[in-house]
């Protein structure tokens, strides 16, 4: 019998190339073995965390998310701040956040006309001010007790809490007016006992003075020179004339004379340490 003349039957016999829907069936189940592909990857979803509100520490521990939050690093302290459209990030000034947080207010009050400098450390204020040469009287103990009177040089006293730090001036770094020319001066171990290396006192047993404040510390250094009496604790190398003992330097003093400023000793720092604050920074 002869093969049908329909076109279309023909073509479906010779036509070589299989239609789109012809390879479809062909990879069908039901056309034969499936091919296999490998395993199938997970499909990746790109995030941008920004945009999104994240739990964060505080919000797990309150259940809800923080309005802001302080993320501090060595070198900055970021504040992360929730909007409308998620966090937002900004560096803020540690010092100003210091202040806002501890409510405490920026105004130092009355300043007394001798103060170098004020300033915060962790919240907690410090201040610094100009000890002018006078005459002073201290008790020395050295077997039994003494007095002695002489006219030490400008000092810098300084305290912050009940923290107090002493140390002195040259009097060529001192100009026409008795305040000090510059910040970058070098400052020098203070001519008395019971005072340390890094300027920190030595109380004792003695009366200490009450807390630093912009116009208690004339009433502080006065505590210094009467609470106790000053014995070779911590005498040494506090006169090039002296070095083993400052206390034998005082009975060639006078009150009325100025102190052998030549005499002192330099401590390796300059006044600008005591200005800011650097004695209580690392306490």
């Amino acid at each position: 019998m002869d093969s049908p003349s329909t076109p279309f039957a023909s073509s479906a016999t010779v036509n070589p190339c299989p239609t789109t829907e012809s390879t479809s069936s062909a990879l069908s189940p039901s056309s034969g073995p499936a091919i296999p592909h490998g395993p199938k990857r997970p499909r990746r979803t790109i995030t941008r965390p920004w945009q999104h509100p994240l739990r964060r520490p505080a919000g797990i521990l309150l259940d809800s998310l923080p309005l802001f939050q302080l993320d501090v690093y060595d070198h900055a302290t970021v504040l992360v701040r929730r909007s409308t459209r998620g966090w937002s990030s900004s560096l803020v000034n540690p010092y100003q956040v210091a202040e806002v947080l501890s409510g405490v207010p920026l105004s130092t009050g009355l300043c007394g006309p001798d103060t170098l400098a004020t300033g915060r450390i962790q919240g907690q204020p410090y201040v610094v001010t100009l000890i002018r040469p006078q005459a002073v009287t201290i008790h020395i103990r050295q077997g039994e007790v003494f007095t002695v009177q002489f006219q030490p040089p400008a000092l810098v006293w300084g305290g912050l809490g009940n923290a107090y730090r002493l140390a002195a001036l040259h009097e060529r770094d001192i100009g026409p007016d008795g305040w000090p020319s510059r910040a970058d001066i070098p400052t020098y171990h203070a001519p008395f006992g019971n005072v340390f290396h890094d300027t920190s006192i030595c109380w004792g047993t003695g009366t200490r003075p009450q807390p630093a404040t912009t116009t208690g510390m004339h009433a502080a250094f006065t505590v210094f020179l009467t609470g106790s009496s000053f014995n070779a604790n911590e005498s040494r190398g506090r006169s090039h004339a002296f070095p083993a003992n400052i206390l034998l330097r005082y009975h060639t003093l006078r009150p009325d004379q100025p102190y052998p400023c030549d005499d002192l000793v330099a401590d390796g720092r300059m006044l600008d340490w005591m200005l800011s604050g650097g004695p209580w920074r690392n306490a």
